[in-house]
């Protein structure tokens, strides 16, 4: 029946165009034998050709960079060469006691203080330390500088001590005694201690009036020094004979006399203790003598 369909379709066509050659439209078919009843030929089904498979490549991966060393800062020079530290020398202490020190009462004819001054080579401690009087009390003061004291600077007392601290060389420092009592020679040791290196000590207003005369007749003084010279002036009022020595321990090392208003002594030592001692050679004068003067040693 599709056989006779295809025939009747083909003979409109060539009907139609009068004759022309058709090409097969659609699937040839081969002749089926009579009586045979025509299975339709299916066509193959087209497979999709495979589409190729492309392995995927793997995505790189970034190489981690390595995160930059911060630089070290670099220390700034300085165009300048470093100080060098100034190297500080101890200064040591030393002391210097004045013996049998008299000090003029109230009453008296010109009363006058005893004076003490030095200097402080470094930083330490500063002290005056009066030792027991024999009678009375006195006003002893300390301070530094070169006027005059206050009230502050001063402490009334029968025996004791003044302290100050001091942190700068060459300050000066001052110590003024006078007696309180009326009609009382007090008398006592006085002891000065300070930092120095090279000590000096300059006393003003000791009486010089003659052996009669205990505590107002020169002065005494002892001290530890170490080896070099030592050097002692002194000066007075008025033409007075006089005495000196200056001894090393057991040693006597100058031992003078003479008559006038000054006097010069100086004397090396190994080191040690050491005294020295000033009189006025007369039993008594009426005259006010007073004595001032400077001890320096090593």
């Amino acid at each position: 029946m599709l056989r006779l369909r295809w025939s009747v379709l083909a003979a409109v066509v060539l009907a139609a165009c009068g004759g022309c050659s058709m090409l097969p439209v659609g699937p040839s078919h081969s002749p089926l034998p009579p009586g045979s009843t025509a299975t339709p030929t299916m066509g193959a089904t087209p497979r999709p050709s495979p589409t190729p498979h492309r392995t995927p490549r793997p995505t790189p991966r970034p190489t981690p960079r390595p995160s930059p060393t911060p630089a070290a800062s670099a220390t700034p020079k300085s165009s300048a060469s470093p100080s060098p530290t100034p190297t500080t020398t101890p200064v040591g202490q030393v002391s210097i006691r004045f013996r049998g020190v008299g000090f003029d009462s109230p009453d008296a004819t010109t009363p006058t203080e005893r004076t003490l001054s030095f200097q402080s080579d470094g930083p330490g401690t500063v002290t005056v330390t009066l030792g027991r009087t024999s009678a009375g009390s006195v006003r002893m003061c300390l301070w530094q500088g070169n006027g005059a004291h206050r009230p502050g600077d001063c402490k009334s007392l029968q025996r004791g001590s003044l302290r100050e601290q001091t942190r700068a060389a060459g300050t000066t420092w001052n110590v003024a005694i006078e007696g309180l009592d009326i009609q009382t020679q007090s008398i006592a040791d006085v002891t000065l201690g300070f930092p120095s290196s090279a000590p000096s000590v300059t006393f003003g207003g000791f009486r010089f009036q003659g052996v009669a005369n205990p505590g107002s007749n020169g002065l005494e003084a002892e001290f530890t020094a170490a080896s070099g010279p030592i050097s002692v002036d002194a000066s007075w009022n008025g033409s007075r004979p006089w005495r000196s020595t200056l001894s090393n321990g057991t040693t006597t090392l100058v031992d003078r006399t003479g008559r006038g208003n000054s006097l010069r002594m100086t004397a090396r030592t190994s080191g040690g203790r050491i005294a020295v001692d000033l009189t006025e050679t007369e039993d008594y004068t009426t005259q006010e003598v007073f004595i001032n003067g400077t001890i320096a040693w090593p």
